[in-house]
């Protein structure tokens, strides 16, 4: 769940989350603006994605995929930058979801 304010949380994947090679933010509720997204690797290696072209995310909307950086690499956390908005009374907080693209190997 996000707050309605400017935000920013991590996300630690486990077990089979860690094996994708592709991420994507789906809003399930509310609404919000992605500021930024970040991920680390496994290797160590760090990635900062551009989001100004997402613009605002409302329940149903997705962001573009992002691919991850490295071909062999497992994920370890994703970090979100986040403006959370939305009318008091109707939602209280905006909910995301994460969907990764499973490696096959």
């Amino acid at each position: 769940m996000i707050a309605f304010n400017s935000d920013k949380d991590v996300v630690i994947p486990t077990g089979n989350e860690k094996r994708v090679d592709k991420i994507k933010i789906k809003c399930i509720q509310g609404t919000l603006k992605l500021k930024k997204v970040r991920v680390e690797m496994s290797d160590g290696e760090r990635k900062e994605f551009d989001t100004r072209a997402i613009g605002i995310l409302t329940k149903g909307m997705s962001s573009f995929a992002f691919t991850l950086p490295g071909s062999n690499n497992s994920l370890r956390k994703i970090e979100l930058e986040y403006d959370s908005v939305g009318a008091l009374m109707v939602t209280k907080r905006a909910r995301v979801e994460i969907l990764g693209r499973r490696i096959d190997n």
